[in-house]
């Protein structure tokens, strides 16, 4: 039996760890008991904040109960300011949680190395003949480490006086403005204090800090609501999508009506859990799709992927000349989603016969937020459906770049670079080369796959037929209508 213990976590020195402050704190609004049991572990301070929220209650309600109202936002200002102290206390628990465990990993690897070299001996050492005892070396590697681990408490101490002397302050603007850009009180509950104002930069600050507070408070809120039946862990695709919508300023009654209107549990995800992520620099994600992928899958994986993104970087596209925009972003939501899931019917023959046809041929696709397939190479075959600097067939966008070496390689570069290189591409080198920023045939992706999902949906609503007849017409006739309606400067045309 081991005699020397390793350093105490928070849960081991108070009996309360950072996942149970966040559980308390969830929504003390509905369950001020919660709350209460939790701050009575952190101390008076805390536990007075529940105190005064309650009696906020009762005597207004005495005095004056006409004004509900105020009272109502009194109580919310108080909840949500108390929610967002005991986030940044579990946050600084967490911290120090993750400091310990490094200390005692440490402590055991340097012991077990010490112990190994005293009695077995290493390439470089002999036994000692007096060699100490496990417990004895594991007590002398503590003392060493000891001065770090007193520090993390320190730390910690500092942390929890800071927390405390914020209760006691109470709810000011400039308090409550620190806790919103730090993101634990959610940007969208700023509107609880109506005079606070934040400028872009603050706001952009504010929803990165405050995705994974935000996204928890979506997810307990589904959850309630009974629309998650599936357990979901903070590193599944549900929960990061929540992040991905909260990262994006998506408000919960947008989730809401996703989640309620299409049905999305955590494993409508699933589609996407074997396929390769792929990152643009923006951090959105595509996913390659295998070459024996059925065109169900595709089909699934490719709206999946448009709802786990939570929405295009369109709107913040821009490229070298500074030219505008064809069109003004969409926003995300339950009906854009809809009428994705009705073009990819009306284009079915994309998925039923084409993606078969493109893998069969040598070519690769991946899925794109823009909720359509953008793929690359193939034999010649391929080669006689893709002009120019690629066609659209239905929701599939085809890259024309002549014999790529690797087109999945090709795929992953031109997501990762965020431009389309002209047709003659190969590689990807520098700002000046091709497929760089300097390289006047490349495209920024995002417009390009906005004007290339508009000429899906003309696709869709024209039909296979009429669209190709149209399509040949205007080439033979001189006219541009299709390509003016999904946007000359997004496709490129000048």
């Amino acid at each position: 039996m081991l005699m020397v213990d390793s350093f105490e976590d928070y849960a081991d020195l108070h009996g309360v760890d950072a996942d149970s402050i966040r559980a308390a704190a969830e929504d003390p609004r509905h369950d001020s008991a919660a709350l209460q049991s939790l701050a009575s572990e952190l101390g008076e301070d805390e536990a007075s904040v529940v105190e005064d929220i309650e009696g906020a209650i009762v005597e207004g309600t005495r005095v004056n109960p006409r004004e509900a109202r105020v009272i109502a936002l009194d109580l919310a200002q108080k909840g949500e300011y108390a929610v967002g102290l005991l986030l940044q206390f579990a946050a600084e628990v967490e911290e120090f949680d993750g400091e310990v465990e490094e200390l005692n990993s440490q402590l055991l690897g340097d012991t077990m190395d010490m112990w190994r070299a005293e009695h077995n001996g290493t390439p470089t050492s002999e036994p000692l003949d007096d060699p100490r005892s496990y417990d004895e070396i594991k007590g002398s590697i503590k003392a060493q480490l000891m001065p770090l681990y007193r520090a993390a408490v320190e730390q910690l101490d500092t942390a929890a006086e800071t927390v405390a002397t914020s209760f006691e302050q109470g709810a000011t603007d400039a308090n409550v403005k620190r806790l919103i850009l730090d993101g634990y009180i959610p940007l969208a509950q700023a509107s609880l204090w109506s005079q606070l104002t934040f400028t872009d930069h603050e706001r952009e600050r504010a929803l990165a800090n405050g995705a994974e507070t935000t996204a928890r408070a979506m997810l307990n809120d589904l959850i309630d609501a009974g629309l998650v039946d599936e357990e979901v862990e903070e590193d599944d695709r549900y929960f990061q999508w929540l992040m991905n919508a909260a990262e994006g300023g998506t408000d919960y009654g947008t989730i809401l009506d996703i989640v309620r209107d299409h049905e999305i549990q955590p494993s409508s995800f699933d589609v996407l859990s074997d396929l390769e992520e792929i990152v643009d620099r923006d951090g959105k994600s595509y996913f390659l799709l295998p070459d024996d992928i059925s065109g169900d899958d595709a089909r699934q994986a490719v709206i999946m992927t448009y709802i786990y993104n939570a929405g295009t970087d369109y709107g913040s596209a821009t490229d070298d000349t500074g030219t505008e925009n064809d069109f003004d972003e969409t926003s995300y939501s339950s009906d854009e989603i809809q009428r994705i899931i009705d073009r990819q019917e009306a284009n079915s023959w994309s998925y039923d016969d084409d993606v078969d046809f493109v893998h069969r041929n040598g070519g690769r696709m991946v899925t794109t937020p823009n909720g359509i397939l953008m793929g690359a190479g193939g034999n010649s075959a391929q080669g006689w459906f893709s002009w120019q600097g690629g066609t659209a067939w239905g929701d599939i966008f085809m890259v024309n770049i002549d014999n790529p070496d690797d087109e999945a390689d090709m795929l992953r570069q031109i997501v990762e670079s965020g431009v389309k290189p002209d047709n003659e591409g190969h590689e990807f080198g520098g700002p000046d080369g091709p497929g760089g920023p300097g390289d006047p045939g490349a495209l920024d992706l995002d417009r390009l796959l906005h004007h290339e999902e508009r000429h899906a949906q003309q696709w869709a609503e024209k039909g296979y037929g009429a669209f190709i007849r149209e399509y040949a017409w205007e080439q033979i006739s001189g006219g541009n209508e299709t390509e003016e309606e999904a946007g000359l400067s997004d496709g490129g045309y000048h």
